[in-house]
């Protein structure tokens, strides 16, 4: 997740856990600054989250909405609380895989787009106005993608579709423009975990990796961001 106002970054578990990197653009290598996410004792596991002015969005597996206030976490402890937006339509017993959610604007709620379990192939759209859900498009998921993808909204009106060799598609939802972003070279063992558009970099794209790493006691995954197309 990349800060709306700040060059900041956070990486963030299923579970509520996150690091965050003061400074992504910097040239020296950053520590990373862990947290941990509060008052989520009832919450399911994540499917999603966006990191907006309003602070952190996230959409859990179930459904439900959760909103984390304030620009970054205090002590290790970013508190929480449920949204006031209702939960996400849903079919009966289904689970969302993925999810991403975006600000639209001042005058709408936030959009979002979900791949549930049991359907895999399409990404649904949703909008909140006037205090409800209301069905605004539906994405392809590419087959490389539907074992296990990541979303995230570029802006209201594209999609990214992130897989796991780091490929990066990005969907329009109100056209078919299609343009893939194939994963950066490298002559190293990486597994990709998700990836989101770089603000005011047009077309730029940061995607969150692990960079297997030789140690004196054996090699290790290690966490990277990368910059790039």
């Amino acid at each position: 997740l990349l800060s709306p106002t700040s060059s900041r970054a956070i990486a963030l578990t299923r579970r509520g856990f996150g690091a965050l990197v003061p400074d992504i653009e910097g040239e020296n290598e950053e520590v990373a600054e862990p947290f941990a996410l509060e008052g989520l004792e009832e919450v399911a596991a994540f499917a999603g989250a966006a990191w907006t002015k309003r602070g952190l969005q996230l959409l859990t597996t179930a459904g439900k909405l959760v909103l984390c206030p304030g620009e970054t976490h205090v002590g290790g402890s970013w508190a929480c609380r449920p949204s006031e937006h209702p939960s996400v339509p849903m079919p009966t017993e289904a689970r969302i895989m993925a999810a991403a959610i975006v600000d639209a604007d001042d005058h709408e709620g936030p959009h979002v787009a979900l791949v549930f379990e049991h359907f895999p192939a399409t990404a649904f759209v949703y909008r909140s106005t006037g205090g409800a859900w209301h069905p605004a498009g539906e994405v392809h998921i590419p087959p490389s993608a539907r074992s296990k993808p990541t979303l995230a909204f570029d802006g209201p009106n594209a999609l990214l579709i992130s897989t796991a060799t780091g490929d990066v598609h990005r969907r329009a939802l109100h056209s078919s423009r299609h343009t893939m972003h194939p994963a950066p070279a490298s002559d190293s063992s990486r597994e990709f975990r998700a990836a989101c558009a770089a603000p005011g970099a047009r077309g730029q794209l940061v995607r969150l990796a692990l960079k297997k790493v030789a140690g004196a006691e054996g090699s290790f995954w290690s966490p990277e961001l990368l910059l790039a197309q």
